[in-house]
């Protein structure tokens, strides 16, 4: 798990390709099993790798696992089973984002000077813990230095809640890279304001370190909503859902890829409407449009399944079963090699 291959930023996005997220277990309240999720094993990492997806999201919670809230330090055996949690899957060949999910502070941006302080000092501390304790793993773990970073429930912000996120990313970003090791190369994602897509939060994220080469950026894309995310939606896949994705795609390309910045979504998914080949047909697409720019895509899978919103499933964890073809489809449509990735490769 300590190769360094000596690869930039845009060789390992493009490596990473189709990836899968193990939803609703590290980053649930209290305990990975908190949110009725069974404990993570080894043989459903072993099962998702084998099925074909090179990524592993791995969405982690601290603060509910500190040993000592007032200085922000994480429980020795907290650190411990995330460690091997991370070596289900790197054990297996895949990459491995490893962040910070659903910590308090994901919802505390803020244009006032303390409370801007209180967050940046948390994530210094988080990320000084992690990257000291995984200093000697190689350049298939990725640091992921918060998840959907905004101010409570606000998911529009303004210029200066964009502004407290480029701050506090770049605290982050310059915790790690200070915590020695591999984290000098180590390649690190940074959000965009609540990891929207949209153009406002792209045009507003600002990677403040010129010099470091090895970002990339994390947004999220439940795209198109009225299909894949609203559960009174429409549950057909349509024409227009295929054209309303594209200037997504233009976008990311347009503001960071374009930039010399590589870019992965790192949460993506249509929630099950009864409408599992429209789901199928879905996950082709999305995922061909994605390989066609180099960016790599990682399905949200929270192990809910039946019919309604948020109802992300498709790995029963427990039997290790996929859920129709949408699986392979992501996966197939990265085996595709498409002739603008040449265009895109950095």
């Amino acid at each position: 798990a300590s190769e360094v291959r000596g690869m930039s930023a845009f060789q390992i996005t493009k490596d990473m390709k189709a990836g899968w997220n193990l939803g609703n277990s590290l980053e649930s309240d209290y305990n990975e099993t908190y949110w009725r999720n069974p404990t993570i094993t080894k043989p459903m990492i072993d099962a998702i790798a084998a099925k074909g997806f090179r990524t592993l999201r791995v969405p982690t919670r601290w603060d509910d696992n500190y040993s000592d809230p007032s200085s922000y330090t994480i429980s020795k055996d907290y650190m411990d089973r995330v460690e091997e949690v991370v070596n289900y899957g790197l054990s297996n060949g895949m990459y491995v984002i490893l962040n910070v999910h659903h910590n308090d502070l994901q919802t505390k941006a803020s244009a006032d000077w303390q409370e801007k302080e209180n967050i940046k000092n948390e994530l210094r501390s988080i990320w000084t813990q992690i990257a000291t304790r995984f200093q000697k793993y190689g350049d298939r773990l990725i640091f992921e230095v918060n998840n959907e970073p905004r101010s409570g429930e606000d998911w529009t912000g303004n210029s200066e809640l964009y502004k407290c996120v480029n701050e506090c990313n770049e605290a982050a970003r310059d915790a790690i890279r200070a915590a020695g090791g591999n984290n000098s190369i180590r390649l690190i994602s940074l959000p965009t304001y609540c990891a929207s897509p949209d153009e406002i939060k792209v045009r507003g994220l600002e990677k403040i370190c010129a010099e470091d080469d090895m970002i990339a950026v994390s947004v999220h894309a439940y795209l198109p909503w009225d299909f894949a995310y609203e559960a009174e939606g429409h549950s057909d896949w349509r024409d227009a859902d295929r054209e309303e994705l594209q200037p997504v795609f233009d976008r990311l390309y347009e503001f960071f890829i374009s930039k010399q910045i590589p870019v992965y979504i790192g949460e993506f998914g249509a929630t099950d409407k009864d409408n599992l080949s429209d789901r199928e047909t879905y996950a082709s697409v999305f995922a061909g449009m994605a390989n066609s720019y180099g960016i790599p895509s990682v399905w949200w899978d929270n192990h809910v399944f039946g019919k309604g919103g948020e109802h992300f499933g498709i790995f029963d964890r427990y039997n290790l079963t996929f859920t129709g073809k949408i699986a392979d489809n992501i996966i197939n449509a990265y085996n595709q090699t498409s002739d603008q990735n040449v265009l895109f490769s950095g």
